[in-house]
């Protein structure tokens, strides 16, 4: 790539890419990528605009009321957003959406454009391209930057933090580092995990600048936490940093219970999202870049992947944080490797970037229109004009497990019960748990007989038939509606692991005219 990139590109043509690329991902990569950036944040935040609490978390919607953990700051900025979108009742869901997504993608414009300046000031002004460049077109980059996910919006102020610390190391300016604090404390507030992140850049400003620097940083880290943060909570719950003293509570005593991977695991993921060899070189690239200048990127990186490979809980998001810094670090050693090595290593390296860019620009169409849960999304579009739809009940025998519905497209908060004739147990004392307000689990096929659902979601084709079946024992013969398939690449990745629960949808609508 160092003989590739042209030298006269600049910034404001790689920033003209980068929007052109998020451009495209926010016209056609719609749906949501995971649980947490549609569930709890615009699930949540919609349903609170028209007056209900989705997720059941605010307090005076709870019997006995108890903070869940989450920070109210990134999904009450939703909530504002979608209270004034509410204003404009022409706005369908899929426009909401993509204003969301427009959003989103022209805020990580920032990230491009700050790691241009971080890099030039650690390295010099070629690889600073080559770096803003790699983050504009990388393959995965454009859709997670329009996705709801804590994991990519932190992101913009850690790099930001960084550059006005980067900016004004030579001067004697104190406000500066109290303005770099405010920042980092936003990022802070978007997702807790990055207090770790933080941490680090206040060691390395402590250690290489004035302890004037460091305690001004610190001042207004905590100044944006307690305004921000305890000023939410405690208009909330009338006590400030209820929810992070939850959320911390909550991770400790639950660190086992999701997925667990081996400490190596963000390695992996991080070498694989900057393809292969490219992504494994990188890390020889991360250990040969170890100056005084990249400092106050390396020990904050180092810090942040240090915690979450020894914290059991492992989901691949959760390192999307640090992918803008492992390409500056990874990036930064590579092209000092280059500029200073001799003829054959300088050959290697360009071999495998030209494998990069083979790799990167086959991907990246498939990514950027990725219709991310299209089936889920689609099958709840389908329902928007029944007004009178209230209730869902949810079949998933047969599936891979339990599947949400994002309420959100149907354009009403809708009721669902969700069931399964392979997990359901033969007992009187528990017909069902409620799950949230509006989630609930059928535990005993009994209770089949006290609701009466609108429609019927049959998850998956498989043993289709004998599932009609059996829920015609309790419901009469039901009316097909419709059949909805998930795209091209949820279905790949559902074949890939089966943990993706990308499956085809069936929608059947109860006839209770004709209800046994």
């Amino acid at each position: 790539m160092f003989e590739i990139i042209p030298k006269k590109l600049n910034i404001q043509q790689i920033l003209g890419i980068a929007f052109i690329l998020r451009m495209i991902a926010v016209i056609f990569a719609k749906g949501y990528g995971y649980h947490d950036d549609h569930f709890l944040i615009i699930e949540a935040s919609q349903s609170w605009a028209d007056g209900y609490d989705y997720n059941d978390w605010l307090p005076w919607n709870q019997v006995n009321p108890k903070p869940e953990g989450h920070s109210f700051f990134y999904v009450g900025i939703h909530y504002c957003l979608f209270c004034i979108m509410n204003l404009f009742s022409f706005l369908s869901t899929d426009s909401k959406m993509l204003i969301i997504r427009l959003i989103h993608a022209v805020f990580s414009l920032s990230v491009v454009y700050l790691t241009y300046k971080i890099t030039e000031k650690i390295s010099d002004i070629y690889n600073a391209k080559i770096v803003s460049l790699i983050l504009a077109i990388l393959w995965l980059m454009p859709w997670l930057s329009v996705r709801n996910l804590v994991e990519m919006v932190s992101i913009p102020f850690l790099l930001w933090s960084s550059w006005i610390v980067y900016k004004n190391q030579e001067n004697n300016k104190l406000f500066p580092f109290l303005l770099a604090g405010f920042i980092a404390g936003l990022a802070f507030s978007t997702r807790f995990q990055t207090s770790v992140y933080i941490i680090g850049m206040g060691i390395v400003i402590l250690y290489q600048n004035k302890f004037s620097k460091a305690l001004f940083f610190t001042l207004g880290t905590l100044f944006s936490i307690i305004l921000i943060q305890g000023g939410i909570d405690f208009f909330i719950w009338g006590r400030p940093f209820a929810e992070m003293q939850e959320y911390v509570v909550y991770n400790i005593a639950n660190k086992n219970a999701y997925i667990t991977n081996a400490w190596y695991s963000y390695i992996l993921v991080l070498s694989g999202l900057l393809l292969l060899p490219l992504g494994i070189l990188y890390w020889f690239g991360v250990y040969k870049s170890i100056n005084k200048k990249t400092m106050l990127v390396f020990i904050p990186t180092l810090f942040f992947l240090i915690f979450h490979s020894f914290y059991p809980n492992k989901q691949e998001r959760f390192i999307f944080t640090l992918l803008p810094m492992f390409v500056i670090l990874g990036q930064t050693g590579l092209y000092y490797v280059y500029i200073t090595g001799k003829l054959k290593t300088k050959k290697t390296l360009n071999i495998c970037f030209i494998i990069f860019l083979v790799m990167n620009c086959l991907l990246i169409p498939l990514s950027i229109t990725y219709y991310s849960k299209k089936a889920r999304v689609e099958s709840m579009i389908s329902i928007q004009d029944d007004k009178n739809a209230k209730t869902i009940l949810v079949e998933y025998s047969n599936s891979s497990g339990n599947v949400m519905l994002p309420s959100f497209y149907s354009k009403k908060w809708l009721t669902f019960y969700n069931f399964s004739t392979e997990e359901t147990i033969e007992t009187d004392t528990l017909l069902f748990e409620k799950k949230s307000a509006y989630v609930f689990e059928i535990k005993n096929p009994i209770y089949l007989k006290q609701i009466a659902p609108d429609y019927i979601y049959f998850i998956s084709e498989t043993n289709i038939t004998e599932r009609i079946n059996y829920v015609e024992k309790f419901f009469g013969k039901l009316d097909f509606k419709n059949k909805f398939k998930p795209g091209f690449l949820d279905r790949l990745l559902h074949k890939a692991n089966p943990i993706n629960k990308n499956e085809t949808i069936l929608v059947y609508k109860l006839n209770k005219i004709n209800r046994l």
